[in-house]
Protein backbone atom coordinates (compact mmCIF):
# COMPACT_ATOMS: atom_id res chain seq x y z
CA UNK A 1 0.00 0.00 0.00
CA UNK A 2 1.75 3.11 -1.02
CA UNK A 3 -0.25 6.36 -0.92
CA UNK A 4 1.38 9.27 -2.96
CA UNK A 5 1.70 12.37 -0.19
CA UNK A 6 0.69 16.38 -1.80
CA UNK A 7 4.29 17.64 -0.46
CA UNK A 8 5.22 21.39 -0.53
CA UNK A 9 8.85 21.93 -0.49
CA UNK A 10 10.25 25.34 0.67
CA UNK A 11 13.58 25.75 0.18
CA UNK A 12 15.56 29.14 -0.85
CA UNK A 13 18.68 27.06 -1.81
CA UNK A 14 17.71 26.39 -5.54
CA UNK A 15 20.10 22.90 -5.58
CA UNK A 16 18.77 21.84 -2.82
CA UNK A 17 15.19 22.32 -3.84
CA UNK A 18 15.80 20.75 -6.49
CA UNK A 19 17.32 17.70 -5.11
CA UNK A 20 14.49 17.46 -2.65
CA UNK A 21 12.06 17.60 -4.73
CA UNK A 22 13.71 14.85 -7.02
CA UNK A 23 13.81 12.84 -4.21
CA UNK A 24 10.32 12.99 -2.72
CA UNK A 25 9.00 12.60 -6.48
CA UNK A 26 11.47 9.84 -7.42
CA UNK A 27 9.39 7.96 -4.58
CA UNK A 28 6.25 8.68 -5.39
CA UNK A 29 5.40 11.93 -4.61
CA UNK A 30 3.69 15.01 -6.07
CA UNK A 31 5.83 17.43 -5.35
CA UNK A 32 5.35 21.43 -5.33
CA UNK A 33 8.44 23.33 -4.65
CA UNK A 34 8.85 26.79 -3.77
CA UNK A 35 11.95 29.07 -3.20
CA UNK A 36 10.37 31.99 -1.07
CA UNK A 37 8.10 32.61 2.00
CA UNK A 38 5.79 34.22 -0.16
CA UNK A 39 5.48 31.37 -2.63
CA UNK A 40 4.79 28.91 -0.37
CA UNK A 41 2.49 30.62 1.67
CA UNK A 42 0.48 31.11 -1.52
CA UNK A 43 0.69 27.77 -2.59
CA UNK A 44 -0.99 26.58 0.85
CA UNK A 45 -3.78 29.03 0.69
CA UNK A 46 -5.08 27.60 -3.07
CA UNK A 47 -3.51 24.04 -3.07
CA UNK A 48 -4.26 21.45 -0.22
CA UNK A 49 -1.17 19.74 0.64
CA UNK A 50 -0.21 16.29 3.16
CA UNK A 51 2.75 17.58 4.40
CA UNK A 52 5.16 21.14 4.40
CA UNK A 53 8.97 20.56 4.23
CA UNK A 54 10.21 23.70 5.20
CA UNK A 55 14.14 24.95 5.90
CA UNK A 56 14.34 27.51 8.64
CA UNK A 57 16.54 29.85 7.45
CA UNK A 58 15.58 31.73 4.09
CA UNK A 59 17.02 34.94 2.58
CA UNK A 60 14.19 37.29 3.96
CA UNK A 61 12.06 34.96 6.27
CA UNK A 62 12.26 32.67 9.07
CA UNK A 63 10.78 29.44 7.64
CA UNK A 64 9.24 28.75 11.11
CA UNK A 65 7.14 31.40 10.71
CA UNK A 66 5.23 29.23 7.90
CA UNK A 67 5.52 26.30 10.25
CA UNK A 68 3.43 28.37 13.18
CA UNK A 69 0.95 30.14 10.38
CA UNK A 70 0.02 25.99 8.75
CA UNK A 71 -0.16 24.98 12.26
CA UNK A 72 -2.77 27.72 12.85
CA UNK A 73 -4.24 27.14 9.17
CA UNK A 74 -3.73 24.01 8.55
CA UNK A 75 -3.21 21.52 11.66
CA UNK A 76 -3.91 18.78 9.56
CA UNK A 77 -0.79 18.92 7.61
CA UNK A 78 2.14 17.47 8.56
CA UNK A 79 6.12 19.26 8.93
CA UNK A 80 9.06 18.27 8.86
CA UNK A 81 11.78 20.79 9.69
CA UNK A 82 15.01 21.05 7.65
CA UNK A 83 17.81 22.84 8.87
CA UNK A 84 21.43 23.11 8.45
CA UNK A 85 22.36 24.49 12.15
CA UNK A 86 22.87 22.88 15.60
CA UNK A 87 20.82 25.44 17.22
CA UNK A 88 18.81 23.41 20.64
CA UNK A 89 16.17 26.19 19.68
CA UNK A 90 15.23 24.90 16.73
CA UNK A 91 14.94 21.12 18.37
CA UNK A 92 12.70 22.80 20.64
CA UNK A 93 10.53 24.51 18.41
CA UNK A 94 10.40 21.23 15.97
CA UNK A 95 8.60 20.01 19.35
CA UNK A 96 6.70 23.04 20.31
CA UNK A 97 4.33 22.48 16.46
CA UNK A 98 4.84 18.67 16.48
CA UNK A 99 7.11 18.52 13.43
CA UNK A 100 10.16 16.33 12.79
CA UNK A 101 12.99 17.87 12.05
CA UNK A 102 16.00 16.60 9.91
CA UNK A 103 19.39 17.90 9.71
CA UNK A 104 21.56 19.32 6.53
CA UNK A 105 23.12 17.47 4.88
CA UNK A 106 19.95 15.51 3.94
CA UNK A 107 20.81 11.74 4.20
CA UNK A 108 17.83 10.27 1.40
CA UNK A 109 16.63 7.09 2.53
CA UNK A 110 16.44 8.27 6.10
CA UNK A 111 15.01 11.63 4.99
CA UNK A 112 12.56 8.79 3.02
CA UNK A 113 11.84 7.13 6.24
CA UNK A 114 11.05 10.25 8.17
CA UNK A 115 8.74 11.81 5.05
CA UNK A 116 6.56 8.10 5.95
CA UNK A 117 6.27 8.46 9.52
CA UNK A 118 2.52 8.92 9.86
CA UNK A 119 2.39 9.46 13.65
CA UNK A 120 3.26 13.05 13.11
CA UNK A 121 0.63 13.49 10.51
CA UNK A 122 -2.89 13.13 11.22
CA UNK A 123 -3.97 13.24 7.33
CA UNK A 124 -1.73 10.75 6.64
CA UNK A 125 -2.46 8.63 9.30
CA UNK A 126 -6.32 8.60 8.11
CA UNK A 127 -5.37 8.14 4.53
CA UNK A 128 -3.69 5.15 5.30
CA UNK A 129 -6.55 3.53 7.95
CA UNK A 130 -9.43 4.09 5.60
CA UNK A 131 -9.61 1.72 3.28
CA UNK A 132 -7.90 -1.75 2.69
CA UNK A 133 -8.45 -3.60 -0.41
CA UNK A 134 -11.83 -5.27 -0.25
CA UNK A 135 -13.17 -1.65 1.14
CA UNK A 136 -13.19 -2.61 4.55
CA UNK A 137 -12.37 0.31 7.02
CA UNK A 138 -8.60 -0.77 8.33
CA UNK A 139 -7.83 0.37 12.23
CA UNK A 140 -4.43 2.42 12.01
CA UNK A 141 -2.45 -0.40 13.83
CA UNK A 142 -3.33 -2.95 10.93
CA UNK A 143 -3.04 -0.32 8.29
CA UNK A 144 0.31 0.38 9.53
CA UNK A 145 1.68 -2.87 9.37
CA UNK A 146 0.67 -3.11 5.96
CA UNK A 147 1.70 -0.01 5.32
CA UNK A 148 5.53 -0.90 6.65
CA UNK A 149 5.36 -4.55 4.79
CA UNK A 150 4.79 -2.89 1.31
CA UNK A 151 7.54 -0.67 1.81
CA UNK A 152 9.61 -3.25 3.69
CA UNK A 153 9.78 -5.44 0.02
CA UNK A 154 10.79 -2.23 -2.14
CA UNK A 155 14.17 -1.19 -2.56
CA UNK A 156 15.36 1.51 -0.41
CA UNK A 157 17.30 4.80 -1.88
CA UNK A 158 20.57 5.78 -0.43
Amino acid sequence: MKLPFRVLVLEDDEHALSGIVELLRDAGHNVTGAATYDAAKRLLAVSPFDLLVSDVRLRSFNGLHLVMQTRTDHPEIGVIIITGYDDPLIDMEAHRYHAQLVRKPIRPAEFLRTVNLPHYCPLLAERLAAIDADGLYLDIGRAWQQYRAAHAAAPSAQ
